[in-house]
């Protein structure tokens, strides 16, 4: 199972979203996959080079299209 998680510039609720995951599912044979549109924050920037050690993080540019959360999905389903 591949969950995906996509996120921007917001590290305390990928953390949370993340450690709420890992702590109470029961299914072991799942993976993280971490879309980060574009982050920019230092904080931010910093979690996602941590969640890297642990889970598949994707980073995807697309200032000139805009935010289109079905478009990161669909991207990452394509992995």
């Amino acid at each position: 199972v591949a969950i995906i998680i996509c996120t921007k510039d917001n590290p305390g609720l990928l953390k949370k979203c993340v450690a709420s995951i890992e702590e109470k599912t029961c299914y072991a044979d799942y993976e993280l996959l971490i879309v980060d549109n574009d982050s920019r924050t230092n904080p931010a920037r910093q979690i996602l080079d941590e969640m890297s050690r642990r889970h598949r993080v994707v980073r995807i540019q697309n200032a000139e299209e805009g935010f289109s959360f079905s478009r990161l999905n669909n991207l990452a389903a394509l992995l």
